[in-house]
């Protein structure tokens, strides 16, 4: 199952007074990764979002007043997510930074960070950014695994022109579609981001990870999918491929699970799927059971899936 290829609006002004910044907050973190937001101006701060996914990739452009927006270690520890988060910065600044890299970005600059390890952006002024979230094993495609934290050149600049237009373009695409659309981001994405060599290398060491990691977020609702399943698809045995997860500090089947996870995760607050029931979506992901499903949301999220559901889908309406 695929969510429909439509362009979500969000502004911190449908939100009741008095409670906006904490509401654009949990929008903040349930169309990127968890994130520790703070602003200097709770009561004046306006904020609109603008978001479309297609197919793995998430394309979001944000206008908001002065903010800072921190992946801290108790986040990665308690929502953890191997995504890499691309901005783009189209007005304003933005202070960022991850492990020893710090930049401040400036109109047409732009960053890559991973939600596996602690960042941060922060917005002193008023702002506006395109944020692209992708799998890491969409990059690792891309021939991408070591990398500066700035992006630069042509790749950027098409890689703006990319998003802007896939937010402009109201129709649907095809799951064909899709995925020449997640190659295009991910191909402009490794050709923006500056190295301390013109050498490309595979990410990860492996591109069986990479191929691992494709297979399974496409085929995530086939209640099929085992990690046999995934290394009879990338040709080789169960054993090594287990080895070369074991080197990412994970597991074949942990990875289907977590990746279930969040599928599931953000088909509950999606507005167009409210008639759906929680048993219906954790069975459209591949789960069997629903009380095996809630243990596993609760114990990722903290939370239960429908107490998660009914916060969360009050703020969006």
């Amino acid at each position: 199952m695929q969510n429909a290829s439509v362009v979500q609006l969000i502004s911190s002004g449908s939100f009741p007074e008095g409670q906006r910044f904490s509401h654009w907050a949990d929008v903040v973190a349930q169309t990127f990764v968890p994130l520790q937001c703070d602003t200097p101006d709770r009561i004046g701060f306006v904020g609109e979002l603008r978001h479309r996914q297609i197919g793995l990739v998430g394309v979001t452009e944000v206008r908001a007043s002065a903010m800072l927006a921190q992946r801290t270690r108790a986040k990665v520890a308690t929502a953890p997510s191997n995504d890499a988060i691309v901005v783009l910065q189209l007005s304003g600044s933005c202070n960022t930074g991850q492990r020893a890299e710090t930049a401040r970005l400036k109109p047409d600059g732009g960053a890559v960070v991973t939600a596996d390890e602690p960042y941060f952006f922060e917005f002193p002024k008023g702002f506006r950014q395109l944020v692209i979230k992708l799998p890491r094993c969409l990059l690792a495609d891309a021939g991408l695994r070591e990398h500066s934290l700035l992006l630069s050149g042509a790749g950027a600049r098409l890689l703006r022109k990319l998003a802007l237009s896939s937010l402009e373009d109201a129709a649907p695409f095809s799951t064909h579609e899709e995925i020449g659309i997640e190659r295009a981001f991910a191909e402009l994405a490794g050709a923006a981001v500056c190295r301390s060599s013109g050498e490309r290398v595979v990410a990860h060491g492996s591109p069986f990870y990479a191929a691992a990691c494709r297979f399974i977020r496409h085929q995530l609702a086939d209640p099929a999918l085992t990690p046999a399943a995934v290394a009879e698809h990338v040709k080789m045995s169960t054993r090594n491929l287990a080895r070369i997860f074991a080197r990412q500090g994970t597991t074949i089947d942990r990875t289907i699970w977590s990746e279930r996870l969040a599928a599931a995760h953000r088909d509950l607050v999606d507005l167009r799927l409210q008639g759906r029931s929680i048993t219906e979506i954790a069975f459209a992901w591949g789960f069997n059971d629903a009380a095996h499903f809630s243990r596993r949301f609760a114990n990722a999220y903290g939370v239960s899936p429908a107490a998660y559901r009914v916060a969360n889908l009050s703020i969006r309406e």
